[in-house]
């Protein structure tokens, strides 16, 4: 058993592949899935007020911030958040033509994603890599992470 857990609604438990308390916040709401640290419930998306929550995670370091509409989370000593991103590349087809979708998020979201120090980073492999097999209109970049910029206009320039 791990040291975060997370149990959907109507489902049983499952361990959070983290030692990230922040990793572990940003997972289970993603998922609305109640928190439980060592087998103690620590939040509850779908069943406590979100203000009751907030109160929780502010107890175990971690301050909560509306952006764009959407609740996000960082610690509230600055020092220990992490600045890298991790990235999925997502292939498929679409009407017979090769796409790729770059979905980018501040913490590991699935077991493929690879880590990043920087979005200047992801950028640059893109135009390295992606750029010269498809076009332009073929690559879907999907900012999910706390940054939001337009990356498909960094792609251009």
């Amino acid at each position: 058993m791990g040291k975060y857990r997370m149990q959907r609604s109507y489902e049983g438990f499952s361990d959070i592949p983290t030692d990230d308390l922040l990793t572990a916040v940003k997972y289970s709401i993603n998922y609305e899935a109640d928190l439980y640290i060592e087998g103690k419930l620590l939040v509850s998306w779908l069943g406590f007020e979100m203000e009751y929550n907030i109160e929780c995670l502010e107890k175990q370091g971690i301050t909560t911030y509306i952006k764009d509409h959407t609740y996000k989370f960082k610690y509230t000593n600055e020092s220990k958040t992490k600045t890298t991103v991790w990235v999925d590349f997502m292939h498929y087809f679409w009407g017979g033509e090769p796409k790729i979708d770059v979905r980018i998020f501040d913490y590991q979201d699935c077991p493929n994603a690879k880590e990043f120090n920087s979005l200047d980073e992801v950028i640059e492999i893109v135009k390295r890599v992606w750029i010269p097999k498809l076009p332009i209109d073929s690559i879907h970049i999907r900012d999910y992470s706390d940054n939001c910029k337009d990356l498909k206009y960094l792609l251009l320039t």
